[in-house]
C-alpha cells in the first residue's frame, strides 16, 4: 500500500474505541488525525501512559483533546452533553450512578448504552428509557452487575459486550 493511500485512508477513518482500563474510564473518539479521549485519568498517570498513550501514538494523531467524565464539550464532529455523546451520527448514552432510578418522559434512541461506575440498575430500567443496539459494560462495574446484565441481555436477545479481561471494543462510526 502506498504512503499517500494510507494517509488518505487514515484521514477519513472514524472509530470509537471503548478501552478496558480496569478501575478507570477510557473511550477514544477518533476521526482522521484527531481524537477526543473521555477518561478520568490524568495524562501523566501511569495507567494513561501504559494503556491509552500507545494507542494514540500508533494512530499518529496530530490533535488530541482530553475530556473528563463530567465535562461537556462540542465541536464539528463531537458533542458531549451530560450523559449523551454524539460522534458524527453515532449516539452513546452513558449510564452511571446518576442514571439509577431515572425515568425519562419518552424513550431516547441511541446506538450504544455504555454502563460504567457500577450503577444500581437492571436491563428493564434501561429498556424503559432507551432504544439501543448494543450494551457496552466496562470493568468499573461489579462482577455481580456484569453477570446480571449479561444474563438479562442474553435472555432478552440483546447484544452485549463486556470490557473485562483485557478486552476493548472498536466501533466504526457511521
Amino acid at each position: 500500500m502506498s504512503f499517500s493511500y494510507k494517509k488518505i485512508r487514515t484521514s477519513n477513518q472514524q472509530e470509537i474505541v471503548f478501552l478496558n482500563l480496569r478501575k478507570n474510564l477510557g473511550v477514544i473518539f477518533k476521526k482522521g488525525n484527531e481524537a477526543i479521549v473521555l477518561t478520568d485519568l490524568n495524562i501523566r498517570d501511569k495507567a494513561f501512559q501504559y494503556s491509552v498513550q500507545p494507542y494514540l501514538d500508533s494512530c499518529r494523531l496530530t490533535k488530541i483533546r482530553i475530556l473528563q467524565q463530567n465535562q461537556n464539550f462540542q465541536n464539528t464532529v463531537f458533542i458531549k452533553q451530560n450523559k449523551l455523546i454524539q460522534f458524527q451520527n453515532h449516539i452513546i448514552f452513558v449510564a452511571d450512578k446518576e442514571f439509577q432510578n431515572k425515568i425519562f418522559p419518552q424513550k431516547i434512541k441511541v446506538d450504544e448504552v455504555f454502563i460504567t461506575d457500577n450503577p444500581k440498575l437492571n436491563l428493564r430500567q434501561i429498556t424503559q428509557n432507551l432504544i439501543f443496539d448494543l450494551l457496552v459494560v466496562d470493568s468499573r462495574n461489579s462482577d455481580y452487575l456484569i453477570k446480571k446484565l449479561n444474563e438479562e441481555a442474553n435472555l432478552d436477545g440483546r447484544k452485549i459486550k463486556i470490557l473485562k479481561r483485557n478486552f476493548s471494543l472498536v466501533v466504526a462510526s457511521k
